[in-house]
């Protein structure tokens, strides 16, 4: 894929002062891809609009991005000046008009001269200076495959990734479609790598899913060696694409002989419900890295990445802290670069249980003890972990005894939060954000919260009598959840009305914190991509400070933190180590 800012970042971009370009200065704006693909425009502007000119060194194929930091403008492609030709009229604008985030795709010929103007909206008198800030990306015709949004079906589903392409209409919903993470925008720089192993450590990966079984983890050591012999001398024999370590063998999906069609078929209920529990790590994968642009189901946040399957739950779906301890150092020995655990609060404990003295309060200890062990491993080796904040978000109610369970600063912490306490440098704990830009009702939530990323906000049925046969009868409002892979030979069931076939293949909508945490970890893995110099440190730092602050998050959410994985990319391929990120002339806006 195409990393050329990752290569010489400071010779390919440039940044080019507004004051220096405009019709009255009588100068052009001289697009050549090959030597310097990324201009960032910045300046202010002073009048209600802004005209300058832009010619291209050769066929171009180009991304317009506006981002301004406190009004709304937007711009306007012209063949010719419209000051000169009245006849003039855009054949590009903005696709998202009105909005603080305007982008266009446009192809300019060489040596066509094109005029880009730049609207304040609504066109009032300005009794301010307004900042202006206008990346234009652009590549030689036909050499940048990222250009167009992926071809596969299900994509226009996927909100979170660009929501302007969601055809959905929710009844009564005041869900905002302008909200995601700007993945088109970062697909620019990269789709994605296999170079940057992520580990999932959950309920397990789908490795005959056609979605996910070209981007899956292989030790190549294992793959061309010997069956039934452990070829690389890591303690695990015939390890290719994991492990599962509930019941110690090599295929993560060890369940898998158990998904015949004859348990639905003799009407076990309890096994068939397995089945769609057992989908949960299938379904983060997904989010993660379902392989983009190949004409099936859904696109990930990577295209192209390297997926290790682990899984630690058992036949009932309960994690053990001795297997997921266990899950951490495999992937920490056998080269992840990042961790996502999306197993939200698997152990609740009251925090009177850490006063008591007894057995209890030992192993609480002990496994306090071991996962910190397992962290501070994963920060000598510079790796980072992701982990799901947990859905006790009841907001105040009561749950199980305890009062605000969801608020992990007061009351019922997960096992994984306490041993944590320290907050180190390459965790991320990951509450979730909905299309409304408010929290989750179900997300867990607190200071010990570093960022939030959407999960989902899946409508209620809406109950209506039928007027013929007098019956109720439900329709389903627009789910607003997150569509991703489950497992493949589910096709068929009820539960999966979003199925594209082919090869069995099978998709449905969730939500949760677990399907937040994901959009961290592959935001994370597709910026390590084109800077994989940074450090865990440098890209969680990158991740929070490039993240969009939202005023209705900050009760919930360190700092009101969202998610922003093309600001993300762009902080990461301008990125000073020795420099404050905050302080960099980027264009992105304090807010969406």
């Amino acid at each position: 894929m195409n990393t050329l800012l990752a290569s010489a970042k400071a010779e390919m971009s440039q940044i080019i002062p507004l004051s220096e370009l405009g019709l009255t200065q009588n100068k052009t704006l001289k697009l050549n891809p090959t030597k310097k693909p990324l201009t960032t425009i910045q300046g202010e502007i002073t009048e209600p609009t802004y005209l300058f000119r832009v010619e291209a060194q050769e066929n171009t194929d180009a991304y317009l991005y506006l981002g301004n930091l406190r009004t709304d403008l937007d711009f306007y492609l012209y063949k010719s000046n419209p000051l000169e030709d009245r006849s003039a009229r855009p054949f590009a604008s903005s696709s998202r008009p009105g909005t603080q985030d305007d982008q266009t795709f446009s192809l300019i010929k060489k040596r066509e001269e094109i005029y880009i103007e730049i609207r304040k909206s609504p066109p009032i008198s300005l009794r301010d200076n307004f900042n202006l800030c206008l990346q234009i990306l652009a590549y030689p015709t036909g050499q940048n495959p990222n250009l167009t949004l992926p071809n596969d079906p299900l994509f226009n589903q996927q909100w979170h990734l660009f929501s302007a392409t969601h055809k959905g209409q929710a009844n009564g919903s005041t869900a905002n479609l302008n909200f995601d993470l700007g993945a088109p925008e970062a697909w620019f720089f990269t789709t994605g790598t296999k170079k940057i192993p992520i580990a999932i450590i959950d309920t397990g990966v789908d490795n005959r899913h056609p979605d996910l079984k070209d981007n899956l983890w292989t030790n190549k050591a294992e793959k061309n060696g010997i069956k039934n012999y452990d070829d690389d001398q890591n303690g695990y024999i015939d390890d290719i694409h994991g492990w599962d370590f509930y019941d110690k063998n090599r295929n993560p999906l060890s369940w898998a002989p158990q998904l015949s069609g004859s348990g639905r078929a003799n009407g076990d209920i309890r096994k068939h419900q397995a089945e769609i529990t057992r989908s949960h790590g299938s379904h983060v994968a997904g989010i993660i890295g379902a392989k983009g642009n190949n004409g099936l189901g859904t696109s990930g946040i990577n295209w192209t990445t390297s997926l290790m399957a682990l899984n630690a739950a058992n036949n009932d779906n309960m994690f053990t802290d001795n297997d997921i301890v266990e899950a951490i150092h495999y992937a920490i020995d056998n080269g992840a670069k990042v961790i996502n655990m999306s197993l939200g609060s698997f152990a609740k404990v009251s925090p009177d249980d850490f006063k008591r003295p007894g057995q209890y309060n030992n192993y609480l200890d002990q496994t306090r003890d071991q996962y910190r062990k397992a962290f501070n491993k994963a920060l000598r080796k510079d790796v980072l972990i992701v982990m799901a904040a947990g859905n006790n978000g009841q907001l105040g109610a009561e749950t199980q005894g305890w009062k605000n369970i969801g608020n992990l600063d007061e009351t019922s912490h997960s096992i994984h939060a306490h041993a944590t306490k320290k907050h180190l440098d390459n965790i991320l704990l990951v509450g979730s954000v909905d299309p409304d830009r408010r929290i989750s009702s179900y997300s867990s939530y607190g200071k010990r919260v570093d960022l939030a990323a959407p999960g989902g906000n899946k409508e209620k049925p809406i109950f209506e009598t039928d007027p013929i046969t007098g019956q109720l009868s439900s329709t389903q409002t627009a789910d607003y959840g997150i569509v991703s892979t489950v497992l493949s030979d589910r096709a068929n069931d009820l539960e999966t009305s979003l199925g594209v076939g082919k090869n069995e293949s099978s998709y449905r909508s969730e939500n949760g914190t677990s399907m937040a945490a994901p959009m961290v970890s592959g935001s994370a893995a597709l910026i390590w991509g084109t800077q994989p110099s940074l450090g865990a440190k440098e890209i969680k730092n990158i991740l929070l400070k490039s993240a969009n602050k939202l005023d209705t998050l900050k009760p919930f959410i360190k700092g009101g933190k969202s998610l922003n994985l093309y600001k993300a990319m762009l902080m990461a391929n301008n990125y000073d180590i020795d420099s404050d990120p905050e302080n960099m002339p980027l264009c992105v806006p304090e807010s969406l």
